[in-house]
């Protein structure tokens, strides 16, 4: 039996898509200040808690824009250990990443919540 076949584009509302509250790991190391987002990998930093904000904030933006452009947003989350649009749990990660335990261990850090808008 052949497989019907789609073509076409969708074309998304500007801001539309799935709306996620990550957590970011704010710490600093050697005098340079770093946001971490462990669900997405993704990592800024600065000389400045607020710059290493707007440096994470850059590097989101940028990541999310290239994988969507390229058509691999689902499969660069599933990369990740996302599940339907769910974030694997923080807990899944820090025993999966020595680096990221290493900051939990033995750093000084605190955590915010971030929403971050997946256009999905």
């Amino acid at each position: 039996m052949k497989q019907a076949q789609f073509e076409g584009t969708l074309t998304m509302k500007e801001g539309s898509g799935i709306r996620v509250s990550l957590a970011v790991f704010l710490y600093e190391d050697d005098g340079v200040y770093y946001a971490m987002c462990p669900a997405l990998d993704i990592i800024g930093y600065g000389n400045s808690e607020d710059e290493a904000k707007t440096s994470f904030e850059v590097m989101i933006a940028e990541v999310i824009k290239e994988v969507v452009e390229n058509g691999n947003l689902f499969v660069w989350l599933q990369s990740l250990g996302w599940s339907k649009c769910q974030p694997p749990k923080t807990t899944e990660l820090i025993n999966k990443d020595e680096s990221l335990a290493t900051i939990v261990n033995e750093k000084s850090y605190r955590t915010i919540h971030k929403d971050i808008l997946l256009p999905c």
